[in-house]
């Protein structure tokens, strides 16, 4: 009996000894359990930080891209009108071209004209040939300070 109850003793300490190993062990992996979940939700609280960085970047892009698109457009239509203006500036050139052709014949005529004029008074004194030589300078000076006013006019 005595023998018996030595060993029941025994069994009981064992099973105390195992008893309390077992709750080191748990407390460990608790411990453990703790460690690995505070880990976890820095890990999380990384990965959510660095989710909002890229949504970010995202909406940035997005950003980038639809300005990058409207100044295409805004492009395209600069070139449509300057394409308008270059068309609107060769019509001027013609214009003043024909218009230049025109005076230029009126010069011309008048030239003729003046020319007609001095042959029919060939033979009369010197002072009025220098009257008509002075009138004649001054109507060529005033074709040309026309002929500058329409050249600025038209530029």
């Amino acid at each position: 009996l005595i023998s018996e109850n030595t060993q029941f003793f025994t069994r009981i300490s064992e099973i105390q000894e195992n008893y309390l190993e077992q709750k080191k062990k748990s407390f460990e992996l608790e411990e453990q359990i703790g460690t690995i979940r505070e880990s976890k939700n820095k890990i999380e609280l990384l990965l959510n930080t660095k989710v909002q960085e890229l949504e970010v970047r995202e909406s940035d892009i997005i950003k980038l891209q639809e300005s990058q698109k409207s100044l295409i457009n805004k492009n395209e239509m600069l070139d449509s009108s300057l394409h308008v203006a270059e068309q609107t500036l060769q019509l001027q050139a013609k214009e003043f071209s024909i218009q230049l052709e025109k005076f230029k014949s009126k010069i011309v005529e008048y030239e003729n004209k003046i020319a007609e004029e001095n042959n029919i008074e060939t033979g009369t004194d010197e002072s009025n040939q220098i009257n008509r030589l002075k009138k004649k300078i001054i109507e060529k000076d005033n074709i040309s300070k026309i002929l500058e006013n329409k050249i600025i006019d038209l530029q």
